[in-house]
């Protein structure tokens, strides 16, 4: 209403650069959102939230704020003690994610669906819940519907994740209720700086004595054999490294339930294709892009991306090719994997 009133200020010849601040849950603010009001910031509000915001608002590059380091930024361990609800339906992503999380000293209890996770909300208290969108039973979007609606858990921050990293598919997250938003596979620099946001260290434990500042990089492992560019190269085993925080065994262990797992996907999938359950194909194309994702296969990750397309279309003389492509990739990424691991 105030800001109606100063557009229709007539001495105002342009209206002044406002920036509204809100939660994103409360209904009004999602309908201000959904007007021409361009910039947002969500609240609790952060100073260098605060001054990258001021900053796109007057078309400046993002630049780091007084005080903040350019190029990575430490972040204090203000996570321990933390307990956060991880609701994801594949179980190497969720591994994988558990796995970050543990390393800032986070208690993590894990959900397989979004029907465990209302149930899980209901019984435990969280910190925080972080939430995959795409799962059976019940989605992350009705999931967090369903946990909105009772007012004990208004000010739950509820973080999404999701491979789609499509334009709408972020602000139907917000929409809906959700706090926050990571895209997989989860980066360790990004969830640091989400948990930072959300993790509010006053509600927490009194940190440990001898609790030090980290780097949200992982420490480096190195893998000279191993080039990217190498077209014989289909699992980037370095960076693989890098998303565990170098934890080679984790990372060997998951490579090797993705080969059991995933293996016959190309089989299970023309099997799916000659019952005509196409949503079940695409699941599985879906499946296998995400987990490619995060143990850094590149090429998989693509060539599923392409299946899943071709699959949403449920007809067209594509599928066969795109499905040959991706069984092809899968069989080849598979055999590096096991080169690697032999290494």
């Amino acid at each position: 209403e105030t800001l109606d009133k100063i557009r229709q200020t007539p001495r105002y010849s342009k209206t002044p650069a406002i920036i509204m601040a809100g939660r994103r849950f409360e209904q009004k603010f999602i309908q201000a959102q959904e007007s021409d009001i361009q910039t947002c910031i969500f609240k609790p509000v952060n100073r260098s939230v605060l001054f990258k915001t001021i900053c796109a608002l007057f078309g400046f590059e993002s630049i780091p704020s007084p005080g903040e380091k350019p190029d990575k930024p430490e972040i204090d361990v203000t996570f321990a003690g933390a307990k956060i609800l991880l609701v994801e339906d594949n179980l190497i992503n969720m591994q994988v994610a558990s796995e970050l999380l543990s390393g800032f000293g986070i208690a993590v209890e894990t959900a397989n669906n979004g029907k465990e996770a209302v149930e899980a909300v209901e019984r435990n208290t969280y910190d925080a819940v972080l939430m995959d969108i795409q799962m059976p039973e019940l989605n992350g979007y009705e999931a967090t519907k369903s946990i909105r609606q009772n007012p004990l858990y208004q000010d739950l921050p509820i973080i999404a994740m999701t491979a789609h990293a499509m334009k709408g598919v972020r602000e139907k997250c917000l929409r809906i209720g959700m706090n926050d938003y990571l895209t997989k596979p989860i980066i360790m620099e990004q969830l640091c700086r989400v948990l930072d946001r959300w993790l509010n260290p006053k509600n927490l434990p009194e940190k440990q004595a001898g609790d030090q500042k980290i780097s949200p990089e992982a420490p480096k492992t190195k893998h000279p054999n191993i080039q990217t560019s190498d077209p014989d190269v289909y699992i980037d085993f370095e960076t693989g490294l890098k998303r565990l925080r170098g934890n080679r065994s984790l990372y060997i262990k998951i490579l090797g339930e993705f080969i059991n797992e995933y293996s016959a996907a190309g089989d299970d999938i023309r099997d799916k294709l000659s019952q005509q359950d196409y949503e079940s194909a695409e699941d599985q194309a879906h499946a296998v892009k995400g987990v490619a994702a995060t143990i850094s296969a590149a090429r998989l990750n693509q060539a599923a991306l392409e299946l899943e397309s071709e699959l949403k279309k449920q007809t067209g003389g594509d599928i066969e090719n795109r499905l040959e492509n991706f069984d092809a990739v899968l069989q080849k990424t598979i055999a590096d994997i096991k080169t690697r691991i032999n290494e």
